[in-house]
């Protein structure tokens, strides 16, 4: 899932609604699924020498000794894997693979991870960048374009979509990646970007964000469709006077249970086939979510905040809101039986990633 820069003011929880039904897994052998709260967290702090920031935004997780995580650094460590023993700092150049800004991870059923990017060039445009691991080599998917790739979703390793700025849209079926180009009416000085992407059912469904410094506004579209015939479903405009958040314009989630949720300021909305219900009221922006059922949602958000569902209720988890500096939760990984979740401090420098690892 994509993370944006984000600064809206932070506000109390109001109300939380959820009335969502899917079955846990009864493989032979395998124990009820372990309340995080209930969990032995261990936490590391993460900063690669001399940065003023490492600060990273989204998890891949092929198992707890093969953690990946990926974001912004001012300088190296843009990348991280852990081995179960130690984290260390990935510099794809090593592996000859050209990619300067990591920016989100997609993981399929295969335990393949996507990544989606760009390489920037001096004196040139810069190129979009696709890259997957396999579990043992990294290798580049030569997507086409030349800005920046800012999310990335799948359904199966041989149907991966990403998008970016300037409403780009990558498909790569398996072999090759075809490009387009959603168009959204704005003023040439507004900066437009496709933000979040996730493969739902049949339909790609995509968010829009415009910034428009000039006339102090910010536009939100909904987008659904697929290569070549994309339709805006719906639309949000801020300009200073009141406006209802009708979605959570941050970012999107699919969970295993074939639902479609979008996340930010507000709190999260789901998908109901025609329109956005709401799911969970939050004054915290929530900033990344992940569940293994609808009655196992883990949602990270700002301020220390990170949320559990149970079925009936959201709680605090109290252990990742123990810590000396405040942190901006970004996304989260569980399994129903251990957990990751990260976020990095906001006050003081350098500021550092720290990660929550639950079992």
């Amino acid at each position: 899932m994509s993370k944006i820069q984000k600064l809206f003011p932070l506000l109390l929880i109001i109300s939380i609604s959820l009335s969502l039904t899917c079955s846990q897994s009864n493989e032979p052998g395998k124990p009820s699924f372990k309340d995080p709260r209930e969990m032995t967290w261990t936490v590391d702090t993460l900063h690669y020498p001399g940065n003023i920031q490492t600060l990273m935004s989204s998890i891949a997780v092929r198992s707890m000794s093969d953690i990946w995580l990926c974001g912004h650094a001012d300088g190296l460590g843009d990348m991280w894997n852990y081995n179960g023993v130690e984290w260390s700092s990935v510099n794809l150049h090593e592996s000859d693979i050209s990619i300067s800004y990591y920016n989100d991870f997609y993981v399929d059923d295969n335990k393949n991870i996507f990544l989606a990017g760009m390489q920037g060039r001096t004196g040139e445009p810069p190129l979009s960048k696709v890259i997957k691991y396999d579990g043992e080599d990294w290798s580049d998917l030569n997507a086409p374009g030349n800005v920046d790739l800012l999310s990335i979703h799948g359904d199966s390793e041989n149907n991966i979509w990403a998008c970016g700025r300037d409403g780009i849209v990558i498909h790569y079926n398996g072999n090759n990646c075809d490009i387009d180009t959603i168009v959204i009416p704005a003023w040439k000085s507004a900066d437009y970007f496709l933000n979040s992407i996730a493969v739902f059912e049949t339909e790609i469904h995509l968010q829009a964000t415009v910034h428009d410094s000039q006339r102090m506004r910010q536009s939100f579209y909904n987008i659904i469709g697929s290569m070549d015939n994309w339709i805006v479903i719906d639309s949000m405009i801020f300009d200073g006077s009141s406006a209802i958040k009708k979605w959570g314009y941050w970012g999107s989630y699919v969970s295993d249970c074939n639902k479609l949720y979008s996340f930010g300021p507000g709190g999260i909305w789901l998908w109901n086939g025609n329109t956005w219900e709401k799911s969970l009221v939050s004054n915290y922006p929530i900033e990344g979510m992940d569940s293994t059922t609808e009655n196992y949602i883990i949602a990270t958000g700002q301020r220390g905040h990170v949320f559990f569902y149970d079925g009936s209720t959201w709680n605090h988890l109290s252990a990742t809101a123990d810590t000396p500096s405040p942190i901006l939760y970004t996304d989260a990984w569980t399994n129903g039986y251990e957990a990751v979740i990260i976020g990095y401090t906001t006050e003081g420098y350098p500021m550092k990633t720290v990660v929550w690892r639950g079992e």
